[in-house]
């Protein structure tokens, strides 16, 4: 199976987490970090230099990203209000995407996006970095089963 192709906006704050994310899929072959917007470039010199290596390709904005195409995901660790936006401009485009939580500021936009999902037929995936860790895990099952005492609703 080829692996899957990410474009990803953005590689600073949480972007890192997602470029992480991908590097460490990239390991097993499932993964490969194909293009980057990098808004402020000059804040990581060392990663542009890494991605020149590794043939990243580097665009000034998702636009661009989107005309160049050759991305199965984009993904988008954006400010919240980007969020709908930009991910219904990439389904709108054809692609997939990866966005981070909260979805939208207010339930118009998260059904804007839901919409947007169904008409294209495309993938969104909402990340929740913590909900599927061994920890939160642990902790939902000892709330379930009664073992730290009762819930109360």
């Amino acid at each position: 199976m080829d692996p899957v192709k990410f474009g990803i906006v953005g590689i600073g704050g949480f972007g890192r987490v997602h470029v992480k994310s991908i590097e460490a899929l990239e390991q097993d072959g499932r993964a490969r970090l194909d293009a980057a917007v990098v808004i402020d470039p000059e804040n990581h010199p060392e990663k542009l230099a890494e991605f020149a290596t590794r043939n990243v390709r580097i665009y000034d904005n998702i636009e661009d990203l989107i005309s160049a195409g050759g991305v199965d995901y984009i993904t988008l660790p954006i400010g919240i209000h980007h969020h709908v936006p930009l991910s219904v401009q990439s389904l709108e485009a054809g692609f997939n995407v990866v966005c981070e939580k909260p979805i939208a500021a207010t339930i118009q936009d998260a059904n804007r996006l839901v919409d947007a999902k169904n008409k294209t037929g495309k993938t969104v995936l909402i990340g929740y970095q913590s909900i599927y860790a061994h920890s939160t895990q642990t902790i939902k099952t000892r709330l379930l089963e009664g073992r730290l005492g009762k819930l109360n609703a």
